[in-house]
């Protein structure tokens, strides 16, 4: 087995012990951050051209397309990109009506706790099933039903795959 392949295998491992356990995190974060930088250098080489497709072709979804026809001309100059550790955004609880995921492990009840009711959730895999860091869609149906989710979409664009979910709105 290569080193890439060791690499893709710990990633899953993480992937799959942080999505069971959130506290484990605080283990494997150092661990897969000294894993991001080793490869850091040759990363761009790595990536498909197409990584962003199924990112873009769930962001061009009818729900989604919706949501914009309805967003206020004022309100669309306030989107901001902000870096921050997705275990414990800086954000108060139901800020967002969208919250995207590419490539990376889904602190869900982090999404949860952000993510306001009837909000959307998207997760997106670049390469699909041989993205590194991959959930599957069963898994993330099963975990988001689970916190209140529902209305699944799936998408698959150039080698990719999304998952659109929708937060359900409790009386």
């Amino acid at each position: 087995m290569n080193r890439r392949e060791l690499g893709q295998k710990f990633a899953r491992l993480a992937t799959n012990a942080v999505l069971r356990s959130p506290r484990l995190w605080r283990f494997f974060r150092p661990l897969v951050r000294k894993q991001f930088d080793a490869i850091a250098a040759s990363w761009d080489t790595m990536r498909d051209p197409t990584h962003l497709a199924p990112y873009e072709a769930a962001l061009a979804a009818g729900m989604l397309a919706e949501a914009r026809r309805n967003t206020p001309a004022e309100l669309a100059e306030r989107v901001r990109f902000v870096s921050g550790d997705a275990s414990a955004l800086p954000f108060e609880d139901t800020s967002f009506a969208l919250v995207a995921h590419a490539n990376m492990i889904p602190f869900l009840d982090e999404l949860e706790r952000v993510l306001a009711p009837g909000g959307q959730a998207l997760f997106a895999f670049s390469l699909g099933p041989g993205t590194p860091i991959y959930v599957t869609p069963e898994r993330l149906r099963e975990e988001l039903g689970r916190r209140g989710f529902s209305e699944f979409a799936e998408f698959a664009a150039g080698k990719g795959t999304a998952l659109l979910a929708r937060k359900e709105v409790r009386a």
